[in-house]
């Protein structure tokens, strides 16, 4: 979806053709994130991943660490030779990105809150969305509008992390790709266990103690309880408000250009509906 965003930001400002600064920011973008897909299965410990058995699950902990640094060196590899903006850019997305990994602390080591959650999805998540949707407007030339695009982009990656935290609850593991329950089993400061916090719920007050060494029973109990309550529905509402946010944001970028193209317009608002379309 990253490069797919940086191809349609450049499209929709006028680049007919996509151009090797382009496809290479773009392909950057992506290394990037399966770098992160790799280190982060070694922190949860996941042996599944988009249904499959994970790298970390067929090659071991060092292996995964090292491929996905390798993919980390070929991003910057790729991104050496592009504008100093875009260098600039990418820098501070990578920066974000991990800000957001080393903020995502268990909740029985740190207070979190809905805000807190937020703050973490826009560093881990929407940051590379925010860098794609730049980068394509601004190597399309079309900088009057890198403001609002940064903005469209971001808003949906806050979106899309909330949908992924929903997906860990709602989903088994051969719809999701991923093992269910893995933000409950690590205590992790998902918008979903926030606000199954806030509800008062004397299960989810669990949640602020470590995990043991069999988990299994609370795991499932938790499912059960948020899956019949009201918190999937709120973290619903809240995606679809960052969703609407994106909307207006891309808006004011249409707006703004002189000749916008409307194929690629509709293509956009495909994703963004696609986005939401995940948890339904």
């Amino acid at each position: 979806m990253r490069p797919a965003l940086a191809l349609l930001s450049a499209r929709l400002f006028g680049m007919r053709s996509a151009s090797e600064d382009l496809i290479k920011a773009s392909a950057a973008i992506e290394l990037v994130h399966m770098a992160t897909l790799m280190h982060d299965d070694i922190i949860d410990n996941s042996l599944l991943r988009r249904g499959a058995p994970s790298p970390l699950a067929k090659y071991g902990s060092s292996n995964t660490l090292l491929a996905g640094d390798f993919l980390l060196v070929r991003a910057f590899s790729l991104c050496a030779g592009l504008d100093p903006h875009i260098i600039a850019e990418s820098e501070r997305g990578c920066i974000e990105l991990t800000e957001g990994e080393i903020l995502e602390t268990p909740l029985y080591q740190e207070h979190h809150s809905i805000e807190s959650a937020i703050t973490i999805a826009r560093k881990k998540t929407a940051s590379l969305f925010r860098l794609a949707a730049h980068s394509g407007a601004y190597l399309a030339d079309a900088k009057e509008v890198t403001e609002q695009m940064s903005s469209f982009g971001e808003n949906l990656g806050i979106a899309f992390q909330i949908l992924d935290d929903i997906l860990d609850v709602q989903s088994d593991g051969n719809m999701h790709g991923k093992q269910t329950g893995i933000d409950i089993r690590e205590r992790k400061p998902s918008l979903v266990n926030l606000l199954w916090l806030e509800s008062g719920s004397s299960l989810a007050k669990r949640l602020l103690r470590a995990p043991i060494d069999v988990d299994a029973t609370f795991v499932k109990s938790a499912l059960a309880e948020i899956r019949s309550g009201e918190v999937l529905s709120q973290a619903r509402d809240l995606a679809s408000h960052y969703i609407n946010k994106s909307k207006e944001a891309l808006q004011a970028a249409v707006d703004l250009s002189p000749n916008p193209s409307p194929d690629t317009l509709k293509e956009i608002n495909a994703i963004l509906e696609y986005t939401l379309e995940r948890a339904e």
